[in-house]
């Protein structure tokens, strides 16, 4: 593993997005509190905690402990990578691919191959349903198998899509086009034009959503 991310890590400190270099540090010192990272960094707390809540709910960190306070204040949080995280770099390969590749295109090239990548991920489905209650329905099925921890909801004006889970939100905030992605994948599978209306968002327990709202039915 500290071959591995060596080798990816090779690249300039000062381009690398916050949330990689917060798992370079984890990876190299095992164990650190948010403040730690925080000063090796050289981000303010506030920063490091707002990453690495959307790393925790990414499943690519976690609480492992708490280390006790030196006089009256509270016990600070101990943090280390999850096996998950531990075992691949998906995530930092996914970026530098489409720095590489799909970024390199003109608009119009990077929306064909962005419809292309959603159809593959898609596999295609063929047994789409005719009525749109339905097809909401297989759509929540097949983004589940994406990990996007779907469902949708019926509202006066028209039906939104809310994916609890956003596959790509470690790299998200240098590829934005990936939302367009998530946007081509639901209209190919609920086969007609979807706006997303929330992104990242949170919930009254703290919890990251997207919506997507159906425009036309």
């Amino acid at each position: 593993i500290y071959i591995c991310v060596n080798l990816y890590w090779g690249y300039n400190h000062a381009m690398e997005p916050t949330r990689q270099q917060i798992i370079k540090h984890l990876n190299g010192k095992e164990v650190a509190t948010a403040t730690e990272i925080a000063n090796a960094l050289g981000v303010t707390p506030a920063n490091i905690r707002h990453h690495m809540a959307i790393l925790q709910n990414e499943g690519v960190i976690q609480t492992i402990g708490q280390r006790p306070a030196s006089g009256r204040g509270r016990p600070t949080h101990l943090y280390s990578l999850t096996h998950q995280a531990q075992r691949h770099n998906l995530d930092g390969l996914a970026s530098v691919m489409l720095d590489e590749f799909i970024n390199t295109l003109s608009p119009t090239e990077r929306n064909s191959a962005l419809e292309r990548l959603g159809n593959r991920l898609l596999n295609n489905p063929k047994d789409r349903k005719s009525n749109l209650t339905q097809r909401l329905y297989q759509a929540v099925t097949y983004l589940n198998k994406l990990n996007y921890q779907a469902r949708w909801e019926a509202h006066a004006v028209a039906p939104r899509l809310i994916l609890g889970h956003c596959p790509y939100a470690a790299i998200l905030p240098e590829h934005p086009e990936l939302c367009h992605l998530d946007s081509i994948i639901i209209e190919q599978l609920v086969n007609t034009p979807v706006k997303q209306t929330d992104k990242l968002n949170r919930d009254a327990f703290g919890m990251i959503y997207c919506t997507f709202v159906v425009e036309k039915y």
